[in-house]
């Protein structure tokens, strides 16, 4: 079955009104995604039968880098919070058919006041355990004609989850909590959006597919005035097609060597650290100290790659050769600008810190592989620098020399 590659962006949250009649809104956002397709749900017998992919993200209080959104402002949404790719299966269906698969999110934005961060940390976590269980109780529920109208499914959806979180954040504070923070946290608005995928291919009715953009455009009219914006497309993947060959001597046959079939091959993307003649652009870092006008002013920039990034695991084939198709990061790290300003006359301090994200448009790929006895026969080997697009092809797969498999015997001639 051929999979569609589905990219998801929540990219802007507009405030038209910030709802506090005195002072600025501090907004913040929880996003989960999810699918639902044959990579676990399989509608063979004519029912949907299976259990959802569940992806939450990390984010609470201040988690889209500001406390201060006035009336007329856009906040830009992190791309930890509001970018999400997958590749979508299709659902196998009766007679060797095939269901469009779904991808989705539920993006709550919400208003800080005074509810404590450790309250706000349970709701976040209840929700990312609501949206699994309640995805997966639904899932053997739904009879496939209701997929051409979710919008009752989604609302009951929401309403459910919606208790779940409420009823945890309250549980999590004691009595004195409560009552020394009276003016607790309010929900802006929640988005639910389902997205069919089909042979590269989407939309949100199944019946009603095409690879146009979808764009979004959510407006909740609570706690003010305010627009979650973004888009959803199908979106250009890669593909890297590996044969794995154990390297021997010239001229001398030895076992474990040539391309080797049955071994692991886990492929990353190289960013920590980063290859030789990487092609990112780290900006300067450092910290400068300046004093203007009674103030001393420090800017401290700092620069933290990305961790490597897992993008597949396969078993070679006969001919040794693993085939992936992937989502580079497009990320190398994240600048980190620090500014803090001390009035020297009465003593206070404010400080301001802001997050980049540092492209990389081309990536680093590179291997790591364990033979049939667990032998690693490559660790983090660098295998393609500064990729421009494919690696290999199904029938020229790039060839891949790694150490030896299993006993090193020289074969008896």
């Amino acid at each position: 079955m051929d999979t569609t590659s589905v990219s998801i962006s929540l990219s802007n949250i507009h405030c038209s009104d910030e709802g506090d009649f005195i002072g600025s809104a501090e907004p913040y956002l929880w996003t989960v995604f999810f699918k639902v397709d044959g990579d676990t749900v399989s509608a063979a017998s004519g029912t949907l039968q299976g259990t959802a992919t569940v992806v939450g993200t990390a984010g609470n209080h201040g988690d889209l880098g500001t406390t201060s959104v006035d009336a007329g402002d856009d906040v830009g949404a992190p791309s930890s919070l509001g970018q999400f790719s997958r590749f979508v299966r299709p659902i196998p269906g009766p007679g060797g058919s095939e269901l469009a698969g779904v991808i989705g999110y539920i993006a709550t934005l919400l208003e800080q006041d005074t509810t404590p961060d450790h309250a706000i940390a349970t709701g976040h976590a209840t929700l990312n355990q609501a949206v699994q269980s309640e995805l997966d109780a639904l899932i053997p529920t739904l009879k496939l004609t209701d997929l051409t109208n979710l919008d009752p499914v989604l609302k009951a959806l929401k309403d459910r989850i919606a208790a779940r979180v409420e009823s945890a954040i309250g549980n999590a504070q004691s009595t004195i909590e409560k009552i020394t923070h009276p003016d607790q946290d309010d929900t802006i608005g929640t988005d639910v959006k389902v997205i069919f995928a089909l042979g590269d291919q989407i939309g949100t009715d199944p019946l009603n597919l095409s690879s146009a953009p979808i764009a979004i455009a959510t407006q909740f009219e609570n706690e003010g005035s305010w627009t979650l914006d973004g888009t959803v497309t199908v979106a250009p993947s890669r593909h890297v097609f590996l044969r794995i060959v154990g390297r021997g001597k010239p001229g001398l046959p030895v076992v474990g060597s040539g391309p080797l079939a049955g071994v692991s091959v886990r492929l990353f993307e190289l960013d920590n650290p980063a290859p030789a003649g990487d092609d990112v652009v780290v900006p300067q870092t450092g910290e400068t100290d300046q004093i203007i006008h009674g103030r001393e002013i420090t800017n401290t920039t700092t620069y933290d790659p990305l961790p490597d990034q897992l993008l597949g695991q396969q078993i070679t084939d006969p001919g040794g050769v693993a085939a992936f198709q992937i989502f580079p990061n497009g990320r190398a790290g994240v600048l980190t600008r620090t500014r803090t300003v001390e009035d020297l006359h009465t003593g206070t301090t404010t400080s301001t810190t802001t997050h980049t994200s540092i492209p990389e448009s081309r990536p680093d790929y590179g291997v790591t592989v364990v033979g049939h006895g667990g032998k690693i026969l490559a660790q983090r080997q660098l295998v393609a620098l500064n990729a421009p697009g494919n690696v290999g092809t199904a029938s020229n797969p790039l060839d891949v020399l790694v150490d030896r498999d299993d006993l090193v015997v020289v074969a008896q001639q």
